[in-house]
Formats: C-alpha cells, sequence, structure tokens
C-alpha cells in the first residue's frame, strides 16, 4: 500500500457485559472505509457474559473524554 493510512478506533458505548466500537479508515483525508463491532467480556471458566469492571469503565470514559 503507497497511501498511508490512519486507523480511528472509539468506545461509542459500554453496556453492562459488551462495548461498542466504531472503526474508520481515512486515506489522504478521505474516509475509505467505516464499521462497528460489539465486545462481549467473558467468564473463560463459564463461558458466560460477566460485567465490565469499574476500573475498566472508567479508563475507557476518561480516554474517550466521556469525564
Amino acid at each position: 500500500m503507497k497511501d498511508p493510512l490512519k486507523l480511528h478506533v472509539r468506545v461509542s458505548e459500554i453496556g453492562r457485559s459488551s462495548m461498542d466500537v466504531q472503526y474508520a479508515i481515512v486515506v489522504d483525508g478521505a474516509l475509505k472505509a467505516a464499521g462497528r463491532g460489539t465486545i462481549v467480556l467473558i467468564d473463560t471458566a463459564t463461558g458466560k457474559s460477566t460485567p465490565i469492571p469499574d476500573s475498566a469503565r472508567e479508563k475507557i470514559a476518561a480516554f474517550e473524554g466521556w469525564v
């Protein structure tokens, strides 16, 4: 790939055990691709979703500028 690209990633929402993440690829200031995904925190012992710790929520909120 000859053109440098920028990948933008942000957490757009946090639920009890999941978070929505948005992605964008920008080349020379033009949006080339965008997407979103949901990440779920899973307890590996049970295989079930587990609440996102408050400490992680606080760090994400501070990084995203929500506080």
